[in-house]
């Protein structure tokens, strides 16, 4: 599964092919999944279970992990010029 976080924070996955934006699953409202809410973590390099490869993820909406190529357009504080 490919993840992408843009550079404006709104969170992307690969669905049937092709990337689309997510919806937050547990506000009433209808807002964009994104990295200002404060359920949704930094992507890490994780294992998960005994034997099984470290794969990228990011976990979101507390418990749900997202595991495949994470694609951050995001720039650091420390890597602006």
């Amino acid at each position: 599964m490919k993840i992408k976080i843009r550079k404006d924070g709104f969170l992307e996955i690969e669905r049937a092919g092709k990337i689309k934006s997510q919806f937050c699953a547990v506000s009433r409202l209808t807002s964009r999944c994104g990295d200002w809410c404060p359920l949704f973590g930094e992507p890490k390099r994780q294992s998960y279970r005994e034997g099984r490869e470290v794969e990228d993820c990011i976990h979101i909406c507390g418990s749900r992990i997202l595991s495949g190529e994470i694609i951050d357009e995001r720039k650091r504080e420390d890597e602006k010029t």
